[in-house]
């Protein structure tokens, strides 16, 4: 009677008392662990959770600044003048509002690699081992991240801006000499050739042409002829009158064109123009290496009446040497 009942009541109380017991222990948060402090396996994988996702979010940092830097550096920067770390930090700015837009894009996809679950309580979490290790994790993470995306400079043209920064100041330069040559020595045309020392070639750098030339005439083609010019190649030999005073060192003067060997009409074709007489003379730095030719095309004389009144002179291979010699400073002093 009542002693059964007493029984079997105390019975069920003990088997509700074991669920609740075994149901509160796998959560966690029974009155005796919640205050355990957390196991070194807990702490590695929470170490670990924080870790992950923040090298993705390192990698995806390093990589668009970097990237985004480089493009700015060689398009806004070059057309601008704007420095190196200017461009830099236009980078950094897109990185940045990358990251904000695909942040959580990032997190996700750590969440889709089965990262381990620390099973922390609250209490736990507020420790202050659990706190330095989140924080530990997640300085290495990233790390890791930016690191990996540095590797993208093992791949890139790390001087290309450079270069294009300091071709844009030559090219300044060059077309200032190039105009003041064609008042300075008369001449129809002038043609700036730099030497390329890997190729052994002379390459048309600038070229100017006298109001009332035809040079910017389109040809049959309806190209424009100065990029023509662009596009030349010469050796340095004896098979061209600049390619032999590169080969040579020595200013050339050739009152007519066409009687010498050496003489590329090609060019002329290529342009549509007509050279008569040719003065080049060598563009050598402070060691004597050749940096390039400077090229005269056509003496213009007032009271000429034909081409075979209009030769250059002592004077004016002169006066296109000094020029040859201020274009080296030039080029000098911008290296």
């Amino acid at each position: 009677g009542a002693r059964g009942r007493r029984i079997l009541g105390s019975t069920i109380c003990a088997a509700r008392g074991r669920r609740v017991f075994s149901t509160i222990s796998a959560d966690g948060s029974s009155p005796s662990n919640a205050r355990a402090p957390p196991s070194y396996t807990q702490l590695w994988k929470q170490a670990v959770a924080s870790a992950v996702p923040m090298v993705g979010f390192g990698f995806m940092d390093n990589t668009i600044m970097i990237h985004a830097g480089e493009y700015l550096d060689t398009t806004v920067g070059v057309t601008f003048g704007l420095s190196t770390l200017t461009a830099a930090a236009m980078g950094q700015v897109m990185s940045d509002f990358s990251g904000v837009i695909f942040g959580g894009t990032v997190g996700a996809l750590a969440a889709r690699c089965g990262l381990p679950d620390p099973q922390l309580t609250d209490f736990q979490m507020r420790t202050r081992a659990v706190r330095w290790v989140s924080v530990g994790g997640a300085a290495i993470g990233v790390l890791f991240g930016c690191t990996l995306g540095m590797t993208s400079l093992l791949f890139m043209d790390l001087t290309r801006a450079d270069r294009e920064k300091r071709a844009k100041q030559l090219d300044a330069v060059f077309s200032a000499v190039m105009r003041n040559s064609l008042h300075v020595l008369s001449t129809e045309r002038t043609t700036l050739w730099l030497y390329d020392a890997d190729k052994r070639e002379l390459w048309t750098r600038a070229s100017c042409a006298a109001p009332g030339v035809d040079a910017a005439e389109p040809d049959s083609g309806g190209n424009d002829r100065r990029d023509a010019l662009k596009l030349v190649r010469l050796d340095v030999d004896d098979t061209s009158v600049a390619g032999a005073c590169a080969l040579h060192k020595k200013s050339i003067v050739v009152p007519h064109a066409y009687a010498d060997p050496r003489f590329n009409a090609k060019v002329d074709r290529r342009t549509g123009l007509r050279t008569e007489s040719i003065l080049v003379t060598p563009v050598l730095d402070k060691t004597g290496g050749l940096v390039g030719v400077l090229q005269c095309i056509n003496k213009r004389l007032p009271h000429a009446h034909n081409d075979a009144e209009r030769p250059f002179g002592e004077e004016d291979v002169r006066i296109a040497e000094m020029l040859s010699l201020h274009i080296s400073m030039f080029i000098d002093a911008l290296d």
